[in-house]
């Protein structure tokens, strides 16, 4: 599975990191994968992505990486917000 951790922080509120969630489910639709967000904590979201295969964080740490990097580019104006 893997895991992604959305949580807020100045400058970024809650309601940024659920646009985030809903960009990254779309990514996901696209690839045919399913995604399932889940609070974490107090404050945080999490997103999850179930993976019928066996893998490593090795493996996924760089797809997750070029998936934030994606966005980055796709939504410039919310660079600044990590």
């Amino acid at each position: 599975m893997m895991v992604f951790d959305l949580d807020p922080g100045p400058p970024a509120n809650i309601v940024q990191c659920a646009q985030v969630g809903i960009w990254l489910r779309e990514i996901f639709h696209h690839w045919g994968l399913e995604s399932f967000p889940k609070t974490s904590g107090s404050k945080g979201l999490q997103i999850y992505v179930p993976l019928n295969t066996p893998t490593t964080y090795e493996v996924t740490k760089p797809f997750a990486h070029a998936l934030a990097q994606l966005l980055e580019h796709d939504h410039p104006s919310w660079s600044c917000r990590r």
